[in-house]
């Protein structure tokens, strides 16, 4: 334990009676980087009234009760005083004071500086919820470092050893567990995450955790036959069974007459709902063959169905 003492004060004479008031045994201990411990005694010639005495601090030299102050509570001459709120890493004076009747007196001045900041101590959590494009994790911030955290959350790659410049996650602050949501993935792709801490220390990281995200679940789509054929025109159509992992945006029926048509080919478009649908075709040339199947456009990719072929009339 650090203890810083000071020697004892001259004595001062109280203005209002010709008394004679002094502090001894001051000493600070239990410096901390955010705490100190004060402790004095307040010596009198005769029985003075103190309304309040204490301990004043500062940055610079030479505080006083304008300053920071913490008032013991009680009447006895032997006082001890917690000071909190201190900065780490931060030079302070501290001295005691009384106020009695008449004016505010105080003790000779002591000097300490608080200790450095530590690295925060902060764990990862397991991932769990893996989808396709999300995932959660979080972390738990057990220990400040003796300073303050400000920031915190779980960051990761595809590389390893993530940082805050990577991907991340902003959980709010302080110790203690939370949650955060991994979000934008790629299917079928291993990632890296760690959580993190900030202090004015710097970051800290927790353990790495690697995990693989799920993979796309296609769509279940078909196409349905051929009807209704004359020299310009045809019916088909389709049916939607299942939409897979992704977000359908559209689908209908695509035609050309080389074969294996796409949605950059001839196309209808219809409502993304599931269940079977219908789709006419319009312009077409007589006597020719054309291809035709179903498809559907998802967030992760273009699906089609089975190709159907058929011929217009003469």
């Amino acid at each position: 334990m650090t203890v810083i003492s000071g020697c004892t004060k001259d004595p001062i004479p109280d203005s209002g009676t010709g008394n004679q008031i002094s502090m001894k045994n001051q000493a600070l201990a239990g410096i901390s980087q955010n705490n100190a411990f004060f402790t004095a005694e307040v010596i009198s010639s005769q029985n003075i009234s103190m309304f309040s005495l204490g301990v004043c601090w500062s940055t610079t030299p030479g505080p006083t009760t304008a300053n920071s102050k913490s008032a013991t509570i009680g009447s006895s001459p032997r006082f001890s005083v917690n000071l909190t709120g201190l900065s780490a890493s931060t030079r302070y004076y501290a001295r005691g004071y009384v106020i009695t009747n008449y004016e505010t007196i105080y003790s000779n001045e002591l000097q300490f500086t608080t200790l450095n900041v530590a690295p925060s101590s902060i764990t990862t959590n397991s991932v769990s919820g893996i989808t396709v494009n999300s995932a959660v994790s979080g972390g738990n911030v057990l220990t400040s470092g003796g300073g303050t955290v400000t920031q915190r959350g779980i960051c990761w790659n595809t590389l390893g050893s993530p940082t805050t410049s990577n991907s991340r996650t902003t959980d709010a602050s302080g110790v203690g567990p939370f949650t955060s949501s991994l979000t934008g993935l790629l299917p079928s792709t291993t990632y890296y995450v760690r959580a993190y801490a900030v202090n004015q220390n710097g970051t800290s990281y927790g353990n790495q955790i690697q995990f693989t995200t799920s993979s796309v679940t296609p769509p279940t789509i078909s196409t349905s036959s051929v009807s209704n054929i004359t020299r310009t025109s045809a019916s088909s159509g389709g049916n939607l069974i299942a939409y897979g992992s992704g977000t359908a945006s559209s689908k209908g029926i695509c035609w050309n007459t080389l074969s294996s048509p796409t949605i950059s080919d001839s196309r209808t478009l219809e409502s993304v709902f599931l269940g079977a649908y219908s789709s006419n075709m319009s312009g077409l040339r007589a006597n020719t063959t054309y291809y035709v199947r179903a498809y559907v456009v998802t967030n992760y990719g273009i699906y089609y169905g089975t190709v159907q072929q058929f011929k217009t009339s003469l």
